[in-house]
């Protein structure tokens, strides 16, 4: 490690030049990559592209791959989809990117899956399941945290 990257100590009667051990709000320690909110998937999934929507009517019950390019795919369909966000009640009025709840027992999952019927995968259909749950019907997509 890089000392002269060190935060430097800025308390009172420190040397000066001084540097101090890195903390999580420095910023350093912070994770780059999380779930999406339960908000940017809706966004994500609103805005995106339209491609190919993996349902029980059209998927012979198994998941397909994405081509994996730049684009988003799949977010409809497929598989449903794992976010950060613990299961709530919306709030009556509108919001620009709310905040979910922060604890509970089951997380959100969004997006329908290749076992579900059509009128599932759509942008705001809502499922959760606990987190230590696992199907063969659900995965994950990751966001990165902003600069």
């Amino acid at each position: 490690v890089d000392g002269n990257k060190m935060p430097r100590d800025n308390r009172p009667g420190a040397q000066q030049n001084a540097r101090r051990t890195v903390r999580m709000e420095d910023g350093i320690l912070k994770q780059a990559y999380r779930l999406p909110t339960e908000a940017e998937w809706e966004y994500a999934a609103k805005t995106a592209p339209k491609y190919s929507v993996w349902t029980k009517e059209n998927s012979d019950s198994k998941a397909h791959p994405a081509s994996g390019g730049d684009s988003i795919e799949n977010l409809l369909g497929n598989v449903s989809e794992w976010c950060w966000d613990y299961l709530g009640y919306y709030r009556k009025s509108a919001e620009t990117n709310p905040a979910g709840i922060s604890t509970g027992t089951e997380r959100v999952i969004r997006g329908g899956n290749h076992s579900s019927p059509a009128q599932k995968a759509t942008p705001t259909f809502r499922e959760s399941l606990k987190p230590q749950d696992k199907s063969h019907t659900t995965g994950f997509r990751i966001a990165r945290n902003g600069e």
